[in-house]
């Protein structure tokens, strides 16, 4: 069941990263938050299917004028930030401290 989960997790992200890339060519800029992106890019808010708790979004927030991170928070249900076993878009370098 976990593994279904975890798909789940994985196809969400991918869709909401392919929405947030096509907000940014349309409005030269990332949308502020996933909410942004409905209902004219996703048909809702993307819900993080591994955080255990009902209508909790995707992690998602911009780095820059040229990246962003979103993630789900992974198999251990904990929110750490993008790395260890969170599902994200894209993987995070290890060395920043954003």
């Amino acid at each position: 069941m976990q593994l279904m989960w975890s798909r789940e997790a994985f196809r969400r992200v991918t869709l909401a990263a392919i929405a947030v890339n096509r907000y940014r060519l349309r409005h030269d800029r990332f949308p502020e938050s996933l909410a942004a992106l409905a209902p004219d890019l996703l048909s809702a808010e993307p819900q993080d299917p591994m955080s255990g708790q009902p209508l909790q979004p995707l992690r998602y927030r911009p780095l820059s004028a040229e990246e962003f991170v979103l993630y789900s928070v992974g198999e251990n249900g904990k929110d750490d930030g993008g790395l260890g076993d969170d599902i994200y878009w894209p993987r995070l370098d290890r060395s920043r401290s954003d």
